[in-house]
């Protein structure tokens, strides 16, 4: 992974998480598999999966994250 995705990887983190969200990663290894370094948000209160579930479980990529996120503190 490139110094500069981890980088923003690290700062979505915090901004999720102080809106009291999580950022999991893709457990899948293999990268023939649609969820390879690939996302999910959930919401640690209620732990629910509140965005990378479509179409496929852990469908986000950094750049889905961050638009979630922009979309998600306008409201």
């Amino acid at each position: 992974m490139a110094v500069i995705a981890m980088g923003q990887e690290v700062q979505l983190r915090r901004r999720l998480r102080v809106l009291g969200y999580e950022l999991r990663p893709s457990p899948v290894q293999d990268p023939r598999r649609p969820a390879y370094r690939g996302y999910m948000i959930v919401d640690t209160r209620q732990h629910l999966v509140v965005a990378g579930y479509e179409p496929f479980a852990f469908s986000l990529d950094l750049n889905g994250v961050a638009d979630w996120l922009r979309a998600t503190e306008m409201k």
